[in-house]
């Protein structure tokens, strides 16, 4: 046996090899960049390039296509996400800051004209006038009236308890994509207030930006393929396949008949980082653009949706954070022989390419939007009352004896009697999203996302005025605490929370802030304080951490950290020397410097029933709400070590943590407005 032959014919085959898996696509590099800071959006409307990212938008003349001209730049005070355009107006997603809409008239100055409350955090956005939708992840898809371009009105949720972070319309339809569920999802609008989901189809990786044109359906897909069982930020076994695999575009059909067909799928070079994760498909003529994060973008012809082809490559260069890796682009759209791409840390960058053109607006037919709901003001509900008001409701205080404050959202803060009757008494505009909000004494704090903190003094008929402002550069204020044993009052900053001295009205102190594993989904601080002293907080990629505000000045108190699964919620027990832990499918009781395992909840339902979500405790009754899901569950806790279920029930709307005034119990339900039970429908039969 010749082995030279052999092993000169192994060589060539390898070579072969190594040649059949090179890309066949081209790679281009960048001509410019703006080196004006993070962009993660862009588009192109009336000739005008514009750029979100990094807090702002900026406004480019491209009359030059490769040498884009700033013209301006607006700060806008949100962590910013999509950008989509109608007339004169732009419209910014701003994930838990909700909706900017800004008058683009005039590209030299851009200004807000509106700040519109979405369900959570509004991260996808897509316009089909005089519809425009908002992507609020778990929460749904919110279909918004614009009409009116300056002033979106509320009309319906669609695809809610699915993780939706991108969308898009096209005539009667909507397409959105399922980002852990790595599915793409497809829904009828044909009437806006009752939109109804007629088809999906599977992805082979995380589903995120979508593209909807004549009857075919575009998903850009990002992470892990379907072989790859675990979580997506779970490490790879040496057995585990799939892993990284997820990148790609996948192409489906469709009509108001047929269910979704796949048609054919492009997959791009594997890689895997946990952030940023978000995937973008636009569309120029029979070219596709998909911005791939740290692969940079690629342009597919889709010419023949069932043989989609790769035809080139756009990379950035190596990253500021991640050296080894080029800078993420999180989106890409066509220009005039150039393409566009935002980067995550420089800016904007143009790549030349050569018959590619900026996309024509698709037909669009129009949408009868129905009339605005007409449900009274207040309205029976068997034994309960709703209170539905001009904004989405997710916080109320009780205010003396028969009174009480509600955080109603864009119509800022309302004064109702109690008894003898339901009444309204005042409407107080706030200059912010009325959020949250806190009452200790004459004194009111008022979160409102990114416009801060507002503090207002009360006199003793429930008229305000305010009299202080806290706000700084990215603050975004979803939750305000006045514990009653402290001066202190105490707030959720977007991912920092922090110890405010408000005892000078005119100069508000930060004594303590401090990050944590993770974002704040939802409130996440306890109502109250524990043992008197420590205040307990829970960030949702951790466990609880305590501190200490009988110090000075407060700090942290050295506990222990502990391990197992992340905790959902932390309320104080009636006690006031324990703490409530919602986690897993159940809760554990502890107090604050117990060294225990969160792997398994102590306590559960009988039935074996998940207690999930976020939670008050109102008397003897453990309240909790899972707000994306809109189920609420009331849980007897005469017994702690024993709880059992007293009712559960779903809800129209996005409920939020209830509390217990005057013989009734307050639960906001964000859209649906404010549900006012009496206790004793939760009593022992």
């Amino acid at each position: 046996m010749n082995f030279r032959l052999i092993f000169a014919f192994c060589l060539i085959l390898s070579f072969m090899t190594l040649m059949a898996e090179e890309p066949k696509f081209r790679k281009v590099d960048p001509v410019f960049c703006s080196e004006d800071g993070p962009c993660i959006d862009l588009g192109i409307h009336n000739g005008i390039l514009w750029a979100v990212g990094g807090g702002k938008i900026r406004s480019f003349s491209i009359e030059k296509p490769e040498s884009p001209l700033k013209i301006a730049e607006l700060e806008i005070p949100g962590l910013l996400r999509q950008i989509a355009f109608y007339g004169n107006y732009a419209y910014v997603s701003a994930r838990e800051d909700g909706l900017f809409v800004l008058d683009i008239s005039k590209a030299a100055a851009p200004r807000i004209v509106y700040h519109y409350d979405s369900l959570e955090k509004a991260t996808g956005i897509a316009i089909s006038y005089p519809l425009l939708a908002i992507a609020d992840r778990y929460h749904g898809v919110e279909l918004v009236d614009i009409s009116n371009p300056a002033l979106p009105v509320y009309l319906s949720t669609c695809l809610a308890r699915k993780e939706i972070q991108s969308v898009d319309l096209h005539g009667t339809y909507l397409a959105a994509g399922g980002w852990a569920e790595r599915r793409v999802y497809l829904v009828d609008i044909s009437n806006p207030g009752k939109p109804v989901q007629i088809s999906e189809g599977a992805l082979d990786g995380y589903g995120d930006g979508v593209r909807l044109r004549d009857g075919l359906c575009y998903a850009a897909t990002g992470h892990h393929s379907n072989a790859f069982k675990k979580h997506h930020f779970e490490k790879k076994a040496d057995s585990d396949s799939g892993y990284g695999e997820g990148q790609g575009l996948e192409i489906f059909s469709f009509s108001a008949k047929e269910p979704m067909k796949k048609l054919s799928t492009v997959k791009f070079p594997s890689f895997y980082q946990g952030y940023p994760d978000t995937w973008r498909v636009e569309l120029s003529d029979s070219k596709a653009i998909v911005a791939d994060e740290y692969n940079g973008f690629f342009v597919v012809d889709v010419s023949d949706p069932s043989k989609a082809v790769t035809l080139m490559q756009g990379l950035a260069p190596k990253g500021k954070k991640i050296p080894e890796m080029a800078e993420p682009f999180s989106a890409a759209v066509a220009g005039n022989s150039v393409i566009y791409a935002a980067g995550y840390e420089r800016g904007v960058y143009a790549f030349p390419c050569t018959g590619i053109e900026i996309a024509k607006s698709g037909a669009v037919n129009k949408l009868a939007i129905p009339s605005a709901d007409t449900a009274e003001i207040f309205a029976k509900e068997g034994e309960a009352m709703r209170y539905r008001p001009d904004g989405q409701v997710r916080s109320v205080v009780p205010f003396g004896k028969d009174k009480a404050f509600v955080a109603a959202g864009n119509g800022g803060i309302h004064l109702l009697r109690i008894k003898p009757d339901f009444k309204v008494l005042a409407k107080f505009p706030t200059q912010g999203i009325a959020v949250d909000l806190a009452l200790k004494d004459n004194t009111l704090c008022v979160a409102e996302a990114g416009d801060g903190l507002s503090i207002w003094k009360v006199d003793a008929n429930g008229n305000i005025a305010e009299r202080g402002r806290y706000l700084k550069a990215g603050a975004s204020i979803q939750q305000v605490v006045m514990p009653s044993e402290s001066p202190y009052v105490l707030v959720c900053n977007r991912a920092f929370f922090e110890i405010l001295d408000i005892s000078d009205l005119k100069n508000v102190k930060t004594v303590l802030s401090e990050s944590g594993p993770g974002l704040f989904y939802g409130k996440s601080i306890a109502a109250e304080l524990v043992q008197s002293k420590y205040a307990s907080v829970i960030w949702h990629m951790g466990g609880p951490r305590f501190y200490n505000l009988s110090t000075k000045p407060p700090r942290r108190a050295e506990f222990p950290d502990l391990k197992g699964r992340p905790v959902d919620s932390v309320v104080v027990m009636p006690d006031n020397e324990k703490v409530l832990l919602l986690h897993g499918d159940g809760y554990t009781v502890m107090r604050p410097g117990d060294n225990i395992d969160l792997a398994k909840p102590a306590s559960r339902l009988a039935s074996g029933e998940n207690i999930n979500g976020k939670a008050s405790i109102c008397g003897n009754t453990l309240f909790t709400v899972a707000g994306a899901w809109k189920i609420v569950r009331a849980v007897d806790m005469n017994n702690p070590a024993k709880p059992e279920m007293l009712k559960k029930w779903e809800t129209k709307g996005n409920p939020f943590p209830p509390s217990l005034f005057n013989g009734f119990i307050f639960m906001p339900e964000g859209r649906d407005g404010l549900l006012i039970m009496p206790e004793s429908v939760f009593n022992r039969k």
